[in-house]
């Protein structure tokens, strides 16, 4: 081989180890974040009354975080908001009573999500399962996030509200 083919074949490598090595860098998920421009925090939202699904189409959530506010309008009962940064994350939903079959009273549903890490988007499943007893709601809560690592969490809680407020935390 002469010197020519030499400095090709040492080029050519050099490319495919700075081509590898970019596809990996690229793969990381701090990295993902920068150039992630979509939503960055979602959850999607089910609430099921004595066994009943509510329908949670167009209904409006107040946002905090980074010490802004915003409102978030409901697809199907799935919120998305930017957000990106590490923090809490503040949805507040009224139902209003109309939605909620033979339940005669709004319901106020604060979910409130720390995000642990900047670099994460985040994708919330959160079930909430309500029974009413006269005055009384009570049920249980399931809350799956799943990460751009690829990694997730659970978070199962029970609720008993006596005033119509139904607060779930998770992340945190």
């Amino acid at each position: 081989m002469n010197s020519k083919h030499k400095i090709l074949v040492i080029v050519l490598l050099l490319f495919l180890i700075l081509g590898i090595a970019f596809y990996f860098i690229i793969k990381m998920p701090r990295v993902q974040s920068y150039f992630f421009n979509g939503n960055r925090t979602t959850i999607n939202v089910k609430i099921f009354i004595d066994d009943k699904e509510l329908s949670l189409d167009n209904l409006i959530a107040s946002c905090i975080f980074e010490k802004k506010d915003c409102e978030v309008n409901s697809k199907n009962g799935t919120f998305t908001t930017a957000g990106g940064n590490y923090g809490m994350y503040k949805f507040t939903i009224t139902i209003p009573q109309e939605r909620l079959n033979e339940y005669g009273k709004d319901i106020l549903l604060n979910l409130n999500y720390l995000n642990a890490n900047d670099w994460y988007i985040s994708n919330s499943d959160c079930v909430i399962y309500l029974k009413t007893d006269n005055d009384i709601l009570s049920g249980k809560t399931e809350v799956n996030v799943k990460y751009n690592d690829h990694t997730s969490q659970n978070y199962k809680n029970d609720i008993k509200s006596l005033e119509n407020v139904i607060n779930i935390n998770w992340g945190i």
